[in-house]
């Protein structure tokens, strides 16, 4: 084994708010800051919709990167992204991309190639329930405490 090259990184953010509404010590905060202080840089990652659907979405400002911060543990919909990335990228934009190992390996793939102006960011998935899971939990809450489901917070 090559022990020269480290193959674990632990990191921790210097500012204690953002590590206080992140998951993760705030590397994705500290990695798509990096990005988006490039003029053409762009993030792709998990957010919540307004129906609590856990969707793939751009950004290119700081408020949208804000609502991929935390975790999300249910399957999120990519829709267009590969190919809204691949697009960026053949533009020369810097791409931060977050996403489970297997939505990583997927957009490599979509690719075909590797590019300079892309990082990746794997997280580790342990396995994630599908959206109907997700759909019938929140069903239950909102049935179990009599309203509507008007925040949440993994």
């Amino acid at each position: 084994m090559n022990w020269k090259q480290p193959k674990v990184y632990a990191v921790k953010h210097k500012d204690e708010a953002v590590r206080a509404v992140s998951r993760s010590g705030g590397i994705f905060t500290a990695l798509s800051d990096w990005i988006l202080s490039n003029k053409s840089g762009v993030i792709y990652g998990c957010a919540l919709n307004e129906k609590f659907a856990v969707v793939h979405i751009r950004a290119v400002n700081k408020e949208d990167r804000n609502r991929m911060r935390g975790s999300k543990y249910v399957q999120s919909r990519l829709g267009d992204t590969f190919k809204m990335v691949k697009e960026d990228l053949d533009t020369q934009k810097k791409v931060l991309f977050s996403g489970t190992s297997c939505q990583v390996a997927g957009l490599k793939r979509y690719l075909g190639k590797e590019y300079d102006n892309l990082l990746c960011v794997d997280i580790v998935c342990h396995g994630v329930p599908s959206k109907k899971v997700w759909d019938a939990y929140l069903h239950w809450q909102e049935q179990k405490n009599h309203s509507k489901v008007a925040w949440v917070d993994f």
